[in-house]
């Protein structure tokens, strides 16, 4: 809000859609609209509400700042437009059909970023150590395992527990 007793803010809420060129708009820079609003106090210039002609009438959609060109200087007695009425599209409102057909056109407008697809992600297995198991369960290991996996296994075992039952059975001799 403008603080009317202060030189830098006093006339900022008049420095907002400026004419400019044709039927473009201006409104300067926050920075410089202080310095413009401390100008015209400088000058002598007071607000006088009672000799107003002009009201500004917000943006009717859209962000609500002084950058967004859509706001209009109207005449004093002019009607407030009605606000614009955001849908509720709740499922108090909409069927789920409703919603997804919502979902879909903002999505399709750039509004909600598409869901990225699920990759298949590469997972991290605990490899197989003799030590943690009995020779048995080892044994059992050792016949599903393919070749190199077994003489991985077998060489973790010779230079760990160097179990008989396990380094002995006659189905990986030379391995």
């Amino acid at each position: 809000m403008c603080d009317q007793s202060d030189p830098k803010t006093a006339f900022k809420w008049a420095l907002v859609g400026l004419p400019w060129a044709g039927p473009q708009k201006f409104t300067p820079p926050s920075d410089l609209a202080d310095d413009w609003s401390e100008h015209l106090w400088r000058l002598g210039f007071r607000h006088h509400p009672e000799l107003q002609e002009l009201k500004l009438i917000p943006p009717p959609r859209g962000q609500q700042h002084p950058q967004n060109a859509t706001m209009q200087w109207v005449g004093i007695d002019e009607p407030e437009p009605p606000p614009a009425v955001i849908p509720d599209v709740s499922s108090k409102e909409y069927t789920r059909n409703e919603q997804a057909a919502i979902a879909e056109q903002l999505y399709r407008d750039g509004v909600i970023p598409t869901p990225e697809p699920e990759m298949d992600k590469a997972t991290v297995e605990r490899t197989f150590n003799p030590a943690d198991y009995t020779p048995s369960e080892v044994r059992g290991y050792l016949i599903g395992a393919e070749d190199r996996e077994r003489a991985r296994v077998l060489a973790l075992e010779m230079t760990g527990k160097a179990r008989p039952q396990i380094l002995n059975d006659p189905r990986w001799k030379g391995m």
